[in-house]
C-alpha cells in the first residue's frame, strides 16, 4: 500500500522509532542519512527508499527528528545545546578573572626578566 498523506503509519515506522528511541538511550543524538537507512533496512524491514523519504519527512514534520541535507539529528535539545555553546558569551566575572590571572603571570616574568613576554607587547 502506497502512503500519499499521513493518515497511514506503517507498524515499520513504529518500529524505527523505536530505533531512534535505542539510539538515543546510547546517546547518539546525530546521524548521517545513509546510516539511518540501513538501520531501517535491517531492523524496521524498510526497503522501499521513497518510503523511507517519505518516513523521514513524515518525523521531521512533526519535529521529532531534524534532517539538513545527509545528516538527522535524532534529539533537538542536543542541537540546541551545542548551538548554545557555540554562541553564548562567557560571564563577565569568567573573563575579568581570566584577565587578571594572565596579567599577574605576564608582570612576574617582567619582574624577573625586566621585559614583558613577546606575546604580551602584541597583545597590549
Amino acid at each position: 500500500m502506497k502512503c500519499n498523506s499521513f493518515s497511514f503509519i506503517s507498524f515499520r515506522w513504529f518500529l524505527f522509532e523505536k530505533v531512534i528511541e535505542t539510539l538515543i538511550a546510547k546517546q547518539i543524538y546525530q546521524r548521517h542519512l545513509e546510516q539511518l537507512q540501513s538501520y531501517a533496512k535491517k531492523h524496521c524491514f524498510i526497503e522501499d527508499a521513497d518510503e523511507f523519504a517519505g518516513m523521514i519527512s513524515f518525523y521531521h514534520g512533526l519535529g521529532m527528528i531534524i534532517k539538513h541535507r545527509s545528516t538527522v539529528v535524532l534529539k533537538a535539545q542536543w542541537l540546541i545545546d551545542l548551538l548554545k555553546q557555540l554562541i553564548t558569551i562567557p560571564h563577565f566575572d569568567k573573563m575579568v578573572r581570566k584577565i587578571i590571572s594572565t596579567l599577574e603571570i605576564k608582570f612576574k616574568c617582567f619582574t624577573f626578566t625586566g621585559s614583558l613576554p613577546r606575546v604580551a607587547v602584541v597583545a597590549f
